[in-house]
């Protein structure tokens, strides 16, 4: 008796294995890598009234590692649905493309990718740039990351912080951008000013070029940065819808 019992428990036992050893692989996820350029310059703009009163300045920013930021949240938003691999590459190239202010601008970035991004043979790469968005009902653009006084000293002014960004994902196979869209805020963070943007407090105007003292600018463009991501990706098709993103989603004071 006892004999038969162990045989059962022999032949039992190899029938799960079998089972365990027949059942088929889940499919491997497509494997992407992600090129960050936006976070080299903060631009800082002045807009005034009449022309005269427009100026422009620049602050290098790279110590605030807003890319880094960047390439962490894709990752954490992608988990499950991709295998976000590591690439490296140099920011310069990517960064300086909507400088150019280029109308073809868009169809550098899968040769930048063929040729300045590692390791090849990805099944795609996600590609994040600068973009520009205009400021209000003017002729003023706004560039990349920045901050920007509006107004006059006669009639006062306002200050926002604004992150104008554009995804593209480019093929690794055929090197062509097989999908791209430009991020927004949810519609109840929707800034008067348009874009990426939001007013901040007129004390986060820098005071010197020195990044490391500016850290509520940094934390105020971080936050763009994380409630805009999703709404991208979202009409990327690379996530779930996200209700917060729904442009049906009612504005306070509207039914």
């Amino acid at each position: 008796m006892g004999q038969f019992l162990l045989l059962f428990l022999i032949l039992l036992m190899a029938g799960v294995s079998a089972h365990i050893a027949a059942a088929p692989a889940a499919p491997a996820l497509p494997k992407i890598g992600v090129v960050s350029a936006i976070g080299d310059k903060l631009y800082l703009r002045k807009v005034g009234v009449t022309v005269f009163g427009n100026e422009a300045e620049e602050m290098a920013i790279e110590s605030w590692r807003l890319d880094d930021l960047m390439i962490a949240k894709v990752r954490i938003a992608l988990a499950g649905r991709f295998d976000v691999r590591p690439v490296t590459y140099q920011r310069a190239p990517f960064a300086s493309l909507a400088e150019r202010n280029e109308i073809f601008a868009r169809e550098h970035r899968p040769e930048l990718v063929r040729s300045g991004v590692s390791p090849q043979g990805l099944d795609g790469y996600l590609v994040i740039t600068k973009s520009r968005s205009q400021y209000g009902n003017s002729n003023q653009s706004l560039l990349g990351l920045g901050v920007v006084e509006g107004g006059s000293k006669l009639f006062g002014t306002q200050l926002y912080a604004y992150a104008n960004y554009v995804l593209g994902m480019v093929d690794g196979r055929n090197w062509t951008i097989s999908e791209q869209a430009a991020p927004f805020l949810p519609p109840r963070s929707a800034s008067e000013i348009g874009g990426i943007s939001g007013k901040v407090d007129k004390s986060l105007w820098p005071a010197s070029p020195d990044a490391a003292a500016n850290q509520r600018l940094k934390a105020a463009l971080a936050g763009l940065i994380d409630r805009s991501l999703p709404c991208g990706l979202q009409r990327m098709k690379l996530i779930p819808p996200v209700q917060a993103c729904d442009a049906t989603v009612n504005m306070p004071g509207h039914d």
